[in-house]
């Protein structure tokens, strides 16, 4: 008895490890890693982002297609693999959502499609803070105003101002330069002297003086020099 209870669980053990092995291919995309986990596993979304360096596009056509589909939540992991998908650098936002006068529209260019993509992510609440803020910072990293949906830092204003705390914890892990990049984009714009810039700049020092101070130190910077530039081309 005791022999076939050993070789049963010896059965199950290989099995297991078999599922393990198994990888499955979606839109050239190894997915392994996202598909054995639980998903109410507090590790999951850890790990499985761990591996999102093996997500590669051939074309932003195929990043487009790869985000509209993870946007439906009934699909197995759904913000995971949405959050795998989305760009992790500036260039790789124009390049989607951008317009460039040489190759014309992005895939994500066109309204209200390319804004509900970026509005989706902003948006994310399922994903672990520290993987979710790094990304979220480096996109908006060397942003410039650019109309359409190169703008505003991609929301991450809204963030800081309603999950100030662990926003900031990212943000303080970053160098000055990268800093003053990501708050002087959320201000960015034609006009940037005007009463939004005004009144976000009210709302969020005190926010992030509580904090950080050196945080708020290199937000009112930001607004500075941005203000300065702004006389100076009037002049």
């Amino acid at each position: 008895m005791k022999n076939v209870l050993a070789y049963t669980i010896w059965i199950f053990f290989l099995i297991s490890c078999n599922d393990v092995r198994q990888s499955t291919t979606n839109n050239g995309h190894d997915t392994s890693a996202l598909k054995n986990h639980v998903s109410n596993d507090p590790r999951y979304a850890v790990d499985a982002i761990a591996n999102c360096s093996t997500w590669t596009f051939d074309n932003a056509k195929q990043r487009a297609d790869t985000l509209i589909k993870y946007m439906d939540k009934t699909l197995e992991h759904a913000d995971v693999k949405f959050f795998c998908a989305f760009p992790q650098t500036f260039q790789e936002m124009q390049d989607l959502f951008g317009y460039d006068p040489k190759t014309g529209a992005a895939p994500l260019y066109s309204y209200p499609e390319g804004k509900n993509v970026i509005k989706y992510f902003a948006s994310l609440k399922t994903i672990p803070n520290a993987l979710y803020y790094k990304k979220f910072i480096d996109i908006c990293i060397d942003g410039v105003w650019e109309a359409d949906h190169i703008t505003e830092c991609f929301g991450f204003a809204d963030r800081l101002q309603h999950d100030t705390k662990a926003a900031c914890e990212s943000l303080s892990k970053r160098s000055e330069q990268e800093v003053r990049s990501v708050f002087r984009f959320i201000m960015d714009g034609p006009h940037p002297d005007n009463e939004y810039n005004d009144a976000l700049q009210q709302n969020l020092i005190p926010l992030l003086t509580e904090q950080n101070p050196k945080l708020a130190m290199l937000f009112s910077e930001a607004y500075r020099e941005l203000m300065a530039e702004t006389d100076a081309h009037r002049h």
